[in-house]
């Protein structure tokens, strides 16, 4: 859930979800949101911002 002051002072404005929408990160300890966004990490294809992470076979995997 996110919650906003309007700027008349009086009200507030909510946004609520019924996942999740962000993931903190480890190395800043900010929170960012998730980003599915598919990105070549280390010659592999993943999610850019995804928990828990997901990765796909690189080049000529087998399975």
């Amino acid at each position: 859930m996110k919650v906003w002051a309007q700027p008349d002072g009086k009200h507030l404005r909510a946004e609520l979800s019924t996942r999740p929408v962000q993931l903190k990160n480890p190395a800043t300890g900010a929170w960012e949101p998730i980003d599915t966004k598919i990105v070549a990490r280390d010659g592999i294809l993943q999610a850019a911002r995804v928990k828990p992470p997901l990765t796909f076979g690189g080049r000529g995997a087998t399975w």
